[in-house]
Formats: structure tokens, sequence, C-alpha cells
């Protein structure tokens, strides 16, 4: 069956900025400073580093952390609307519950493979791509996100941004609304199938 989760009293950490390789060390700082078992962490970013991000959003998952894309409004449990661009999106599918403030944008592009003058071959760049296009593939797979996705960012140059209409979040899975798909098993029980 499908499960529902509840965002009502959870601690609240922003998520603000660039997300690099800090971002997740700091973030586990403060989880494990406070002693959090369960939190809600909202996003406003317009990117980053995505090996980063991935490594983020498997942070978020193994802990069932919610995630949203929402600005501090203020005060505890007030959001403005933000953005969650390119290795933002990554991170925040990581989230087991997935939310999004109304007006909240999520925009997606190509990732770059960096190559610094003289740094690397054009073969050993596109190892690295063919390597990295492997472990985002891997990723969102694991975190249940339909692979139209993975494809919707490969057709957007890493110049532009593809904005996300609400339906497209819906049906690549990015936002969940605190449901999970139902999960069905069939077993064979004596001379029964159940």
């Amino acid at each position: 069956t499908g499960a529902e989760g509840y965002v009502g009293a959870l601690p609240e950490i922003y998520v603000e900025g660039p997300i690099v390789e800090a971002t997740e060390a700091g973030l586990r700082r403060i989880v494990e400073e406070q002693g959090l078992r369960d939190a809600r962490i909202l996003f406003d970013s317009e990117g980053g580093d995505l090996l980063a991000a991935i490594e983020l959003g498997r942070f978020l998952r193994q802990r069932g952390f919610v995630t949203e894309v929402a600005g501090f409004g203020g005060a505890w449990g007030r959001h403005r609307p933000a953005s969650c661009y390119s290795a933002c999106a990554v991170a925040y599918v990581g989230g087991r519950f997935r939310y999004l403030e109304p007006a909240s944008r999520v925009a997606v592009h190509q990732f770059a493979t960096p190559r610094e003058e003289g740094a690397a071959t054009l073969r050993e760049v596109e190892q690295e791509t063919q390597s990295v296009a492997a472990r985002l593939v891997t990723y969102l797979r694991d975190m249940d996100i339909d692979l139209g996705l993975f494809s919707r960012m490969s057709q957007r140059p890493h110049e532009d941004l593809d904005y996300l209409a609400a339906a497209d979040l819906a049906r690549y899975r990015v936002v969940n609304g605190g449901r999970l798909e139902p999960q069905w098993r069939l077993a064979i029980v004596g001379d029964a199938v159940v």
C-alpha cells in the first residue's frame, strides 16, 4: 500500500547556495550534533557539483529525511517560494517525501564535465562523462525517479535551464507530496498465490 508522510513538527534545515562537497559534511555535522532522527531539508539553490549532490541525496534517503523546495519565510514553519536548479534538483530527490512550496521552481539541464586546458584528453573527458552519467542514472533509479527525467536533463544544453511544470514533476516522481508508490508482491503460500 502507499505510505503518507507527516511533516508537521519536524526540525527544519535550510540548504541555500551552491551544492558543494562541504554541503553534505555540514548537514551531517548538524544532524549528528543535534541528534536528529527526523528532519525537513528545505532547498533554495541554483545548483553546484553534481557528484556532491548525489552524495547529499543518498545521505538524505539513508536518513529518511523529508525535502522541500522552499526558502526561509522569517520564522519556523513559514516558507517562501524558492528555486532548485541543476544539482539542487538531484540532491532534492534524495528526500523520502518531497514537497514543493507554491510558486517554487525546479529546473534541470545537462551536466558539464569540466576540461581544464591541457589537463585531459578528449577521450578522458568522454570516459569521465560516461562514468558520471552512469552514476546519475543509477542514483535516479535508486531514488525511484522515472528515468525520463534523465532524458529531459540530457536534452537541455548546460548553459540553459528546463523549468519543469507540475505535471512533469509528478510524471517523473520528483515531487511526491508525502505519498509513496504502492509496492505489491505476489507470494505462493501452500497452493494459493497471495
